[in-house]
């Protein structure tokens, strides 16, 4: 019976919250939020993480470095230009009774007494700058030359041993521009002043001796040259110092291919050929 109180069905309660333990699964659209969020965070950390490695971390390349090629002069002589090889630079003019020329030499050599200022005769001494000189020996020194222009009756020291031989065979030269008073093709004369056998045919001294010409070891002394009006010779000296006086320095022996090919020879050689006696 429907009213019997014994009789019935109880009415089920639902309960809305869960129970303890149990797994609450969360909505689809939930986690696809939590899924971009991630993602995010993710493109960060890689993004951060490239960068500090590009700044930071990237193995650096090395500083370019610029190499300068110095190089070092070799030790040689002075080469003059053509102008100072063919003794053109300066040109001395000596008005003496007796040394009554001129003649043409390259600037960067020195000159005493001044042009113009030589009315007593006074010897002529024209000197190189320091250059680097062959000897004979086959050994560069750092030496000078000293062209000297004497009146004629000058005493020549330099033979006074009478030792004084002929290195090589004396050989011609040409003025460039001679004058009525000169011979044209004048012979020059190669001094070995410390006499004897000479097997190198080296040389100390280079006169020019005008008409006169020596065989090889031809001893010559002061009288062989007696007849030299001027006197006309060039020397050359090893240096020990900067300031190098004809007094200190040391007599030089050179060879024939010195004299031919050396730069300082070369201008030695000019100022002779540009000797003009009046």
């Amino acid at each position: 019976m429907d009213n019997d109180p014994t009789n019935f069905e109880p009415t089920p309660v639902i309960d809305d919250q869960p129970q303890y333990g149990s797994v609450v699964t969360p909505p689809r659209h939930t986690r696809r939020r939590l899924w971009i969020i991630l993602g995010v965070i993710l493109g960060l950390l890689l993004i951060g993480g490239g960068a500090a490695y590009w700044f930071l971390g990237r193995p650096q390349a090395a500083p370019a470095t610029s190499t300068t090629l110095v190089t070092t002069a070799p030790n040689q002589p002075l080469v003059p230009d053509d102008t100072q090889a063919q003794g053109t630079n300066g040109r001395y003019v000596s008005n003496g009774k007796d040394l009554n020329l001129s003649f043409s030499y390259p600037s960067n050599w020195t000159v005493t007494p001044p042009t113009n200022s030589n009315p007593s005769d006074q010897p002529i001494t024209v000197t190189s700058p320091l250059v680097s000189i062959p000897g004979a020996n086959g050994q560069s020194s750092t030496g000078k030359v000293v062209v000297s222009i004497r009146p004629s009756g000058s005493t020549l020291n330099e033979l006074s041993s009478g030792k004084a031989a002929a290195g090589q065979e004396s050989a011609q030269i040409a003025y460039d521009k001679p004058t009525s008073a000169q011979h044209q093709y004048p012979y020059l004369t190669y001094l070995h002043l410390a006499g004897g056998a000479n097997p190198t045919s080296s040389f100390d001294e280079v006169i020019i001796t005008g008409v006169s010409s020596f065989p090889k070891d031809q001893v010559i002394v002061p009288a062989s040259l007696s007849q030299l009006d001027p006197i006309v010779s060039a020397r050359f000296y090893t240096c020990s110092d900067q300031t190098c006086t004809t007094a200190s320095a040391t007599p030089l022996s050179i060879t024939n291919s010195t004299w031919q090919n050396d730069p300082v020879c070369m201008q030695t050689l000019a100022i002779f050929q540009s000797l003009q006696i009046n």
